[in-house]
């Protein structure tokens, strides 16, 4: 079936596009993919590409390793002139996981086109790995758009909750790090979200001291009424 569904990509109908899209999605391979991003550069319909974008994204997660993923992106982009395309292009990256995608979003943070740097700041803040982390850091020390600093800050913090059987004490120490990063209440917030993942006296102390912040006061509550529960009766893990 997959030369039909394959010749569906160039119909005239974007409904039909669509659906060969859907299809190619749960028949394709990766070696499909390129056809796909042809369809999604040169589409001008949103929800075609949006469809194009989850259908590059599956086939290329067929690949078994995340080694090698990125690299029809990376070539792509290589050779795209075309900001736009090349904005799309990055946004493609972060699913791959593959680590060889990360230099290339480092360069295109200090792209002339203030759409690919856009594009590569979030890319770098989705990173699905720790691999990333010290990218997002870089974005939140140092970049001058606070939109790119609060989704890095987000990113960070998420990375600490992936690991749910991490020792709590050292993820607590990597949220208390972050706490001290913040500039808003709204940051803060995201770290009392992560807090109550990691229950230990370090955690109870943190929402203690952010309990304290009239801004916070619900969400360190919150909190700590999840905490506390999880703590032996002694304090002490």
């Amino acid at each position: 079936a997959k030369p039909a569904v394959s010749a569906a990509l160039s119909a005239a109908s974007p409904d039909v596009r669509i659906e060969g899209l859907k299809t190619l999605r749960v028949i394709g391979t990766p070696s499909d993919a390129s056809s796909v991003l042809d369809l999604l550069l040169k589409s001008g319909d949103d929800a075609e590409r949006a469809e194009a974008e989850k259908t590059v994204t599956a086939l290329l997660q067929k690949t078994g390793s995340p080694d090698g993923r990125s690299r029809l992106i990376r070539m792509r982009l290589a050779l795209e002139k075309d900001a736009a395309a090349r904005a799309t292009l990055v946004g493609l990256l972060p699913p791959t996981a593959d680590g060889a995608a990360l230099p290339v979003l480092r360069t295109a943070l200090q792209d002339a086109d203030p759409g690919v740097v856009d594009a590569a700041a979030r890319a770098i803040a989705e990173w699905p790995t720790a691999t990333a982390r010290d990218d997002m850091l870089r974005i939140l020390r140092e970049s001058k758009d606070e939109t790119h600093r609060l989704l890095a800050f987000a990113g960070l913090v998420r990375l600490v909750s992936l690991d749910a059987n991490r020792l709590p004490e050292a993820a607590v120490a990597d949220l208390k790090g972050l706490s001290g990063l913040a500039w808003r209440p709204e940051e803060q917030k995201l770290i009392l979200g992560a807090l109550a993942a990691f229950p230990c006296q370090d955690a109870l102390t943190l929402a203690g001291v952010l309990l304290q912040n009239d801004a916070l006061k619900a969400e360190a509550q919150a909190a700590i009424d999840k905490i506390t529960p999880k703590l032996p009766k002694d304090g002490k893990r």
